[in-house]
């Protein structure tokens, strides 16, 4: 006969241990299980922010590509996508010179930096500012969403 070693049994606890504890912090969403990592926690927050604004207004966003299209379908409001600084520039003065009433607004996730982006130089060219409304964070207390206000910065814009 052979004798079992104390080991075995150790170590089937210790593993009963880790499961019990994977399982747990998947259970309560603490786990980046898939591709879900947390990066867009609390869209739901932006998505009720947008949903709430005018029917006319502009809500520009760079990195939300399908999540706007996904959770916006129905809305009344636009939600173009922007290459680039300059060319977000451009539209936005368009709008606020030629309809000054009209609500434009800025979504930017966490990753992105309107100044290192190079979003304020070009909307400071034409007379126009970001102007911080609401920031969202994860879980984790990182930054997951920030919205700007698109406005004149000026007293008068460029045409």
């Amino acid at each position: 006969m052979r004798r079992r070693s104390a080991v075995q049994p150790l170590a089937a606890v210790g593993v009963a241990c880790l499961l019990g504890w994977g399982s747990w912090m998947g259970a309560a969403g603490r786990l980046p299980v898939g591709s879900d990592h947390g990066a867009f926690d609390n869209l739901d927050r932006i998505v009720a922010f947008a949903r709430s604004r005018p029917t006319d207004a502009k809500i520009y966003h760079h990195s939300l590509g399908w999540y706007f299209d996904f959770y916006l379908f129905d809305a009344p409001q636009e939600h173009p996508w922007w290459e680039d600084g300059w060319k977000l520039a451009d539209l936005a003065r368009r709008i606020a010179y030629n309809d000054p009433q009209r609500e434009q607004w800025l979504v930017l996730t966490g990753w992105e930096d309107p100044v290192a982006d190079g979003i304020s130089p070009a909307l400071a060219n034409w007379g126009l500012a970001l102007r911080e409304e609401q920031s969202v964070y994860r879980r984790d207390q990182t930054r997951a969403f920030t919205v700007y206000e698109i406005v004149a910065s000026r007293g008068h814009m460029k045409p």
